[in-house]
């Protein structure tokens, strides 16, 4: 979410922040947020997909950072969309937005004739940036949660449950408001330092045993400076609304409201109508909503309701329940929230807006919002939790969901009245298949079982995005979002009382992949799975090779994640840490990456450069939803993989920095051994190819070099094997 320009009209007048060091405390991030700031910060290339070793380090030495200064950070990422589907037109003109994107950087590839290696925050941010930032906060013992819908008000309540400073660049922190000013501590990450410092003076917050600690710089809102102290904390949600955010673009507005200007001429205005208005609610509110005609009224008035709602914070409610899960208790006594007793209450009567609402009662309703009194309507949650979307989910399930290990984007087609509109990510635009598409067989097994566990416990009400029993996903078809019904194969729970649960019949009849038997590692069995659910589905993968096994993208990939993954194994018993072992495994593959360009040459067309992009896309994605239709299976089998049968293996997939170290790699492998014919390409991926990507030391080069090779040949025949 955000406000229209409100960032530039509060950052103007440098008197609403004060200066702060940050230190011995917890802090509360907007995790999306402050990943997407934190890669464009770093300007690592997103051309050929995403690099993910150099982020992780990126990540890495940021949490270090604040370690260092004796910070506890709080991860906070959004969940769903809200339910309604309000923010709708929003997302489909982002996806559209990228699309253009793309197509101008294709024209550029045009010109100079490659992808070049100059970062482009223009460009889409690769598909598993969320994933890698998970791993890096995992490993270095950070708290992570992921909430319901879309995290910012929880970012807020819990920030001000603990009375922690919280960071964002999100606009909307600006207008979020406890009972107690003072205990709002809202740090636009703008401001933050990356880099601590030492102060030489000992503050009450540092040990007693130490005279000077490290710090960030930041700059602090000051809820109560020139820009937004005139108005009553209450109006501020009006303000936001009216101004325009994510859930509301455009209100009409009198005259003297600032409707005939723009930026921040017209936020100036708006501020000014509104403190000069806000003893007299009725007749404001009825000065915009009498602008609309009745059969708009309803509609108009519902927004609204949403909007305002959605800066109403809830601290004794879900900020207490967050910090309990995070197992966090709070210091000092913080503040309550505005209406928080009443927000169940304000939430139904949004929900109940007639469809033949009258003015006066629009203005009545909306009254509700703004008003004070309504923080002494008693609080009845009973109804509200039924409509949670982890209601009476298994707990192994609930957990991993708040943990982050599901993307929320699987979740939304069920829980999002539109469905989901998919990322637009680094590939072929003029294809009318997307990078998702192929991977559908995947996401429809998830709702299914989705599906069956909500009709189960009972709660099927909690489904509201189907279309005639169908899933609704939003895709890029060439130059288009277009809509897409996705059937819900007929799955039944993995029945408790079965004895054994087969994966080899699951995916021979949904997927129509045979699961390879006799998988030297758990780790290759997932790899040969992922390779072979890629290859059946993708158009391009079929064009550039008649089977698997020649196909440049497939062996590039392979060899990438393999090498990989016997490379950290090789330096981490070697006694490197596991920054060094990156940050060695990062240069090699970069020198690997610039050979295998140099060594290709010739310029390519814009096509061929972005397909190859394009099937490392869908393997990522293909990657990433495996994942997480494995991680279900496992939460609904509470003893799995015990229950598998004898001649079954578990199915591992390996992190997600060892399967796609550095797309810029496989990139550059792929385009030269689509130079060379197509029997020779395997014998130039193991003699030329394969001796570079391998980490030298110790006198290990030979054993770890045949391992390799036999790995990648048993993928080879497990992925080509039919049955």
């Amino acid at each position: 979410m955000g406000v229209h320009g409100l960032t530039k009209y509060i950052t103007n007048d440098p008197r609403n922040f004060q200066d702060a060091k940050l230190h011995h405390t917890t802090v509360v991030f907007d995790a999306n947020n402050y990943l997407n700031c934190l890669f464009l910060a770093a300007a690592i290339p997103t051309q050929y997909g995403g690099e993910y070793i150099e982020m992780m380090l990126t990540v890495r030495e940021q949490l270090k950072e604040f370690a260092d200064c004796s910070l506890t950070p709080i991860f906070v990422f959004d969940g769903c969309h809200d339910r309604e589907g309000l923010m709708f037109n929003k997302l489909i003109k982002k996806r559209l937005d990228n699309i253009k994107e793309i197509q101008r950087f294709s024209s550029l590839i045009l010109s100079r004739g490659d992808l070049g290696s100059e970062f482009d925050s223009s460009l889409p941010l690769p598909i598993l940036e969320q994933e890698i930032f998970i791993e890096c906060i995992e490993q270095m013992q950070c708290k992570i949660v992921q909430v319901e819908r879309q995290a910012d008000n929880h970012i807020a309540e819990i920030a001000v449950y603990l009375n922690s400073p919280l960071v964002s660049a999100d606009s909307d922190f600006y207008i979020y408001r406890p009972v107690n000013q003072d205990a709002y501590r809202f740090i636009p990450i703008s401001s933050l330092g990356s880099k601590g410092k030492c102060q030489t003076e000992q503050s009450q917050l540092c040990p007693v045993h130490k005279k000077a600690c490290n710090y960030i710089p930041c700059k602090i809102f000051i809820p109560s400076g020139p820009s937004l102290g005139g108005i009553h904390p209450f109006m501020l949600p009006l303000l936001a609304v009216l101004i325009g955010n994510d859930f509301l673009s455009s209100v009409r507005l009198p005259a003297k409201a600032g409707a005939q200007m723009y930026g921040g001429r017209r936020i100036h205005a708006l501020i000014k109508w509104i403190s000069s208005k806000q003893n007299d609610v009725d007749g404001l509110l009825e000065s915009i909503l009498s602008l609309y005609d009745s059969s708009e009224l309803c509609e108009i008035t519902r927004r609204l309701a949403y909007g305002i709602l959605s800066y109403i914070l809830d601290v004794s409610g879900k900020g207490s329940k967050m910090a309990s899960d995070l197992q966090l208790t709070r210091n000092v006594e913080g503040a309550r929230g505005f209406r928080e007793k009443s927000k169940n209450k304000l939430v139904r009567l949004a929900n109940d807006i007639a469809e033949d609402v009258t003015l006066k009662d629009a203005v009545c309703i909306l009254r509700e919002f703004l008003s004070p009194a309504s923080a002494t309507v008693a609080l009845n949650s009973s109804n509200s939790s039924k409509m949670e979307i982890t209601y009476k989910w298994p707990q192994t399930l609930t957990n991993h969901f708040y943990k982050a290990s599901y993307s929320s984007s699987l979740f939304e087609p069920l829980y999002v009245k539109c469905g989901v509109i998919h990322w637009v990510n680094m590939e072929d635009v003029n294809s009318s298949r997307s990078p998702q598409e192929i991977s559908t067989d995947l996401r429809a097994m998830f709702y299914a079982y989705m599906i069956k566990l909500e009709e189960s416990v009972g709660c099927s009400s909690k489904i509201c995005g189907l279309e005639d029993g169908k899933v609704v996903e939003y895709r890029r078809c060439c130059s288009e979002i277009k809509k897409f019904l996705v059937d819900i194969p007929s799955l039944d729970l993995p029945n408790s009382s079965a004895r054994t649960f087969s994966l080899q019949s699951l995916f021979k009849e949904h997927l129509h992949v045979s699961l390879p038997t006799g998988a030297p590692s758990r780790g290759l069995l997932g790899l040969s799975l992922i390779l072979k659910i890629w290859y059946r589905n993708s158009q391009y993968a079929k064009a550039s090779a008649v089977r698997f096994g020649l196909s440049p993208v497939g062996l590039a990939f392979a060899a990438c994640a393999v090498t990989t993954h016997e490379n950290l194994e090789f330096l981490l018993q070697s006694g490197q840490s596991f920054d060094d072992a990156l940050i060695q495994l990062r240069d090699l593959y970069a020198q690997c990456a610039s050979k295998a360009s140099i060594k290709n040459g010739n310029p390519c067309s814009a096509n061929s450069c972005i397909r190859t992009v394009h099937q490392i896309s869908e393997l990522q994605t293909v990657t990433q939803n495996l994942r997480q239709l494995m991680l279900l299976i496992e939460d609904l089998l509470d003893d799995y993989p015990q229950r598998l049968s004898d001649t079954e293996q578990f199915v591992h997939i390996w992190p997600y920095h060892e399967l796609f170290p550095s797309c810029r790699l496989v990139y550059s492998l792929s385009r030269s051994l689509e130079c060379v014919p197509g029997s020779r390409r395997t014998l130039e991926l193991t003699r030329t190819f394969l001796p570079q990507l391998i980490c030298h030391g110790l006198g290990k080069i030979n054993l770890t070099m045949n391992q390799v090779v036999d790995q990648l040949s048993w993928i080879l025949t497990s992925v080509e094997q039919k049955h």
